[in-house]
């Protein structure tokens, strides 16, 4: 064997032999994500176990939409009274209300019409 053949050969070794670690580590990299993978999604199915346990003990609330027509003296505030049954603080459910009905301010008018939600825990 003559030295170019000797080299040639060796380079195909050293070829071959990086072909095979890179495909080991692709392999190594692939189950690593495979069980990362896996365990996230058995985190969340665990997750979401735990929440609905948790959540039969709780009576379920559906939101519901409804439009009112605003009257004399009545302003955010007296609405989120009236519809807000504590399931959440009055400011929250009156910015909700003003980014629904597009409202620049908290200024509202008698005759025009607003939409606003409500809980119940009947289903309809």
């Amino acid at each position: 064997m003559n030295n170019s053949e000797y080299t040639y050969r060796r380079a195909a070794a050293k070829k071959k032999a990086d072909r095979i670690r890179r495909n080991r580590q692709m392999t190594h990299k692939s189950l690593r994500m495979i069980i990362i993978c896996s365990i996230l999604i058995f985190a969340v199915s665990i997750g979401s176990v735990i929440v609905k346990a948790s959540d039969d003990n709780k009576t379920r609330l559906y939101k519901y939409y409804t439009t009112v027509s605003i009257e004399d003296n009545d302003t955010l505030w007296s609405l989120a009274d009236r519809y807000n049954n504590g399931t959440e603080d009055t400011s929250s459910y009156i910015s909700n209300i003003m980014q629904i009905n597009d409202l620049s301010s908290e200024t509202i008018h008698s005759g025009k019409n607003l939409i606003v939600y409500y809980y119940s825990a009947e289903a309809r």
